[in-house]
């Protein structure tokens, strides 16, 4: 969800009366420090920044260099804060506008974006790259109409300039123009810009389409028009993660951190690919040393306390929120760096359950900024769920008013409305969004969604099905489609589906995982054998995908290949937590069933929070060791890296199941059941439990559900049996 400005609290408005703009005074001195800045040594260009401002105290340059580090650091807050005390204090600088409505973009908070060019324009003038990106920030914002107009007033001004015509080309995309959306990308391609920025905007027009091996290919051409500046490298690590290359992603990730290890940007782009792949743990773990460098920093605390919510540690991350807010508070920083804060908490107290602290926040925002968006959206939220009626209909009058005809506002609403149960609402919302935007994907998937609950699978099917082009290709439509379309055992479509993702994405191992899961299901080694040999073609830098490879051909029964790629793996990486856990199932096929669980605690020593290693050491001694105590106490550690993981909480129901103890395993597989309550292999062992622990009714429900989907020939066998029995 981009976030939407706090005009006037996060930075005061302040308008430029010079007639001649500032710029930066001793411009040899400044350059070393973007130089040292650009080669990834920020302490050097603080240093140098710093050292400005010492000999020349009513000079900008010190300040505004020092905002810039921040801002290219990731330290949002601190550089928000350093750009708006240096414009309040030198009103005709203006290279700072300009970088905090970049800062702004990047950050989601488009709004002040906007208000920072059109000031920044009333002083310099128009160039093409602030109307594109102005035209770009009114999009993000669902402000259709002004976008229309700034995509015009650019074209009509800069008709041959690529950003212009790939901004230009997204929004006749949004609007429902493919046509002209095509033949402008085509244009701004054809222009064969080799500058950065022409480059993003096309990998971000082709994300946007789905075709996510282009948009790789354009955000990675960006890279090489300025391959040796380090922060450059860090926003194309963002942008791959964001497409689904976390491999690709950390690559760089990781030439960042040995250039330096203490950056917060690298830091931080570590541990979000942890986060990504759900490893919250070691995402702490990894952002921890951001915190021993930078104690006292606003966005270090938040971002601390924000990880520890995520392993649901809610004692230790509301002391981080609160030392985060002491500071804000002390230092005097913006109102809108702390509201932005504190949204942020209610946000994660409300995923995690912890919100005993969500109702005063709350009313402290209300009462504070009544007419705030952002407040006002979360307060609808907070209000559906707890608040009495009266008071949320009040609150949802508010609400109404703020989202008007907005498209991002609208398809937000909609998925508020339909997690309050309120579907009317919802659809209402998510329907007039998509008359707005005719890619509102997030109004296609929350549609479907509620399709599912009212209808069935058919019906959502039938709607994402009608969306088209570019939604077919969307890898979270797609990924809905695939789940509809094997709820209803149209296994071969579903496949189709994930095929085609894997051709648009095949540097994501998670699209190649989907589609040879499927291949296996269905008993079509032909295609599974395909897909696993483009996976290993298309990755074959990256251990776990030799890893993955070597997993499937276990699967399909066929060891020597696996063996192949356990060696191809070790050779990229002997030390890789997939590699050992591909060589313990190897072990395991083979009989070696001592050498399978040392293979797994080596892959545990590695990697303390390695889940999946915990877990394959469980089977194995439920499977061939009849451990099962020990196996449901290994269990514990493995769910205590991921408390979500239904795959954890199956194995441990597993495992009390072959103790006997019916009554511990209903609680790990109804857990299962809450993460996952479609999996049709959760519902047959919870099934049988439910049986064995004499609830007739429950096991024939989850044990009907098990038969609806795919299971292996035994389980079917013996889940049939049981129905019969009950």
């Amino acid at each position: 969800m981009r976030r939407l400005a706090l005009i006037g609290l996060l930075f005061p408005l302040i308008f430029l009366t010079c007639s001649k703009p500032a710029v930066v005074k001793d411009q040899t001195n400044f350059d070393k420090g973007l130089a040292a800045l650009a080669a990834g040594n920020p302490d050097e260009a603080l240093k140098i920044f710093r050292q400005l401002t010492t000999t020349d105290a009513s000079s900008p340059d010190g300040a505004y260099g020092e905002a810039l580090t921040f801002d290219a650091e990731g330290l949002l807050y601190e550089a928000i804060s350093s750009y708006q005390n240096l414009i309040a204090k030198e009103k005709d600088f203006v290279p700072a506008l300009r970088s905090l409505a970049i800062l702004s973009h990047r950050a989601g908070l488009d709004g002040l974006c906007v208000s920072m060019l059109d000031q920044y324009r009333k002083a310099v003038g128009d160039s093409a790259s602030i109307l594109a990106l102005r035209a770009d920030a009114l999009i993000s914002l669902g402000y259709y109409k002004d976008a229309e107009t700034a995509v015009n007033e650019g074209l009509s001004k800069f008709p041959d300039d690529p950003e212009m015509q790939a901004v230009a080309a997204k929004y006749y995309l949004h609007s429902g123009n493919p046509n002209k959306s095509r033949q402008l990308i085509d244009e701004a391609r054809d222009a064969g810009s080799d500058l950065a920025g022409p480059l993003n905007l096309l990998g971000e027009y082709y994300a946007l389409m789905g075709q996510t091996d282009s948009a790789a290919q354009y955000y990675e051409k960006s890279l090489q028009a300025d391959k040796d500046n380090f922060y450059h490298k860090a926003d194309i690590a963002e942008k791959l993660l964001a497409i689904g290359y976390d491999y690709p992603a950390e690559t760089l990730t990781d030439q960042l951190l040995k250039t330096n290890g203490k950056s917060h940007r690298a830091i931080m782009l570590k541990s979000s690919i942890f986060k990504f792949r759900g490893k919250s743990w070691n995402a702490l773990d990894t952002y921890g040393a951001a915190a021993v460098v930078l104690p006292n920093s606003p966005t270090v605390l938040s971002h601390e306390a924000i990880f520890y919510y995520d392993v649901y540690n809610s004692t230790i991350g509301e002391t981080y929120m609160n030392n985060a807010i002491d500071i804000i508070e002390r230092d005097s920083l913006p109102v809108g760096v702390l509201v932005d804060v504190q949204l942020n908490w209610i946000r994660a107290m409300e995923k995690t359950g912890a919100n005993s602290q969500t109702p005063m926040l709350l009313r402290m925002l209300i009462g504070a900024f009544p007419q705030d968006y952002q407040v006002i959206e979360m307060a609808a939220q907070i209000y559906l769920k707890y608040a009495p009626p009266d008071s949320t209909r009040k609150m949802l009058e508010i609400f109404e008013q703020a989202i008007a005809n907005n498209p991002v506002r609208l398809a937000e609403a909609g998925g508020i409305y339909a997690r309050a149960d309120s579907a009317s609402a919802a659809t209402r919302c998510f329907f007039k969004a998509l008359e707005i935007d005719k890619i509102s994907y997030a109004s296609m998937i929350g549609q479907a969604s509620l399709y599912v609950k009212q209808d069935g699978s058919n019906t959502a099917i039938a709607f994402l099905e009608k969306q088209g082009e570019p939604a077919a290709s969307y890898p979270l439509i797609a990924n809905d489609k695939i789940t509809y379309y094997s709820d209803n055992r149209q296994w071969d479509r579903a496949l189709n589906i994930a095929e085609r993702q894997a051709g648009l994405g095949p540097r994501d191992l998670n699209r190649f995982r989907t589609a040879i899961n499927l291949a296996i299901q269905i008993n079509d080694k032909e295609r599974a054998l395909k897909l696993i040999k483009q996976c290993v073609d298309f990755n074959s830098g990256i251990p776990a995908g030799f890893a993955l490879a070597g997993e499937f051909y276990i699967d399909i029964g066929k060891a020597d290949e696996a063996a192949e790629c356990l060696s191809k793996a070790t050779a990229l990486d002997s030390l890789s937590v997939p590699g050992f856990i591909l060589e313990a199932r190897l072990d395991t096929l083979q009989g070696r069933y001592d050498d399978a669980l040392r293979t797994y605690r080596r892959a545990i020593a590695a990697d303390q929070y390695a889940g999946e290693a915990i877990d394959g050491l469980a089977t194995v001694l439920i499977e061939k060791k009849n451990d099962y105590a020990n196996a449901a106490n290994e269990m514990s550690s493995a769910i205590a890296t991921d408390p979500s993981n239904p795959k954890f909480h199956m194995t441990q129901g597993w495992a009390y199941y072959k103790m006997g103890r019916y009554d511990l395993a209903r609680g790990s597989f109804e857990k299962a059941l809450k993460f996952d309550p479609r999996n049709p292999l959760i519902n047959y062992y919870a099934g049988i439990n439910y049986f064995k622990d004499k609830k007739p009714n429950q096991a024939g429900e989850c044990l009907r559900k098990a038969l609806a989907g795919k299971l292996p020939d035994r389980l079917r066998s013996e889940a049939e049996n049981t129905l019969r029995d009950l």
